[in-house]
């Protein structure tokens, strides 16, 4: 039996569309890598912590795997990725942005995109130069990702001199209009609402029925929604996330996924894209360099690991790729959209719009 590359994706849950499409960037890098004998395992980890406990264990349990693409999810990277470690597998996450992951020292740890700290930066910009805000003010739903990144946002804003009101957060179950009234009563001019979709939605809707006419920002632009889009003649939103355009960096990958699997939203699919063609090139690398007689699966395994940590300045479909000592990717992407009527507009990456 040849060497596998493993994959753990939502294929079920509330993340399946986008677990669907990172499935098929997977499949085109292994295509592409020209591997002969090596085979594709990916297992479900339905965005779910103890879901991907198991997958981890399957992966790990498999001698045959040799390193893994993924998870998705922040709070399944948080469970697998001590696992991992463990065994010595190498993987690359495309888009878990939770900044703890990288403190965990976890030495087989990588992940493509940036922290959410990063983010929050970016957000505060967008505010103080596109915006032009000279008070802003957040919202968040009280998740592990909403909250920090919120914080960080406050932070700096401050920073940038910008008069910033307390945040809000607003858990489900809560009545809005209670919660935010004072807070429209500060007037903000720009307003960050981030959390998952359906409490930015409830959030965006009433402080627009309370009388805001805040410019709102927000995360996750290319999500296949508009939640923070109101009635009215209100600018934006300005949304950012945290993943390349693939129809601006890669347009011929962004056809090829269209074309494979009949829409494509651009969610860290360039990103898994390019963990994967890593992994492969690591692997590549470790079998040319096997001595004769030596080619059991758990030494496999760690010749992926000493040949990924080697590769420097990796071409990848949406630019070079580099690695600190944590498995954070220096100078990640963040782009920068803009909501114009029913047209989601991509404007940039924050280096060229907004540069920190």
């Amino acid at each position: 039996m040849g060497p596998k590359l493993g994959a753990s994706v939502a294929l079920t849950g509330p993340e399946a569309e986008y677990g669907a499409q990172l499935r098929v960037v997977i499949e085109l890098a292994l295509a592409d890598a020209g591997l002969p004998g090596v085979e594709l395992e990916v297992v479900d980890d339905a965005s779910d912590p103890t879901r991907a406990v198991q997958a981890a264990e399957a992966l790990i349990d498999d001698p045959a795997v040799v390193a893994v693409v993924g998870p998705m999810n922040s709070w399944t990277c948080a469970v697998q990725a001590p696992l991992f470690h463990q065994a010595g597998l190498q993987h690359i996450t495309n888009s878990a942005s939770a900044p703890e992951l990288s403190r965990g020292g976890w030495q087989t740890f990588r992940r493509m995109c940036p922290a959410d700290d990063l983010q929050g930066d970016v957000l505060a910009a967008v505010a103080h130069r596109l915006v032009e805000a000279k008070r802003v003010a957040a919202i968040h739903d009280c998740t592990s990702f909403a909250e920090p990144l919120v914080d960080r946002f406050s932070e700096r804003a401050g920073e940038l001199g910008l008069e910033v009101v307390p945040a809000v957060g607003m858990t489900p179950g809560q009545v809005p209009d209670v919660l935010l009234e004072p807070l429209v009563a500060r007037r903000p001019q720009a307003l960050l609402i981030a959390g998952l979709e359906e409490p930015c939605r409830v959030a965006a809707q009433a402080m627009r029925r309370l009388g805001s006419d805040a410019v709102l920002l927000g995360t996750d632009a290319i999500k296949p929604t508009r939640v923070l889009v109101t009635d009215g003649p209100y600018e934006g939103p300005y949304l950012t996330c945290s993943t390349a355009n693939a129809a601006s960096v890669a347009p011929l990958l962004d056809a090829r996924i269209r074309e494979r699997h009949g829409r494509h939203d651009s969610i860290y699919t360039v990103e898994g894209y390019d963990a994967t063609r890593m992994l492969l090139e690591a692997l590549r690398r470790a079998l040319a360099g096997a001595q004769q007689g030596d080619q059991r699966d758990d030494d496999l395994r760690r010749r992926v690991g000493v040949a990924l940590a080697g590769l420097d300045d990796f071409a990848g479909a949406g630019g070079p790729i580099r690695f600190d000592d944590r498995g954070e990717r220096l100078n990640p992407i963040v782009s920068i959209y803009r909501q114009e009527g029913s047209e989601l507009r991509y404007l940039g990456t924050a280096d060229d719009i907004v540069p920190l």
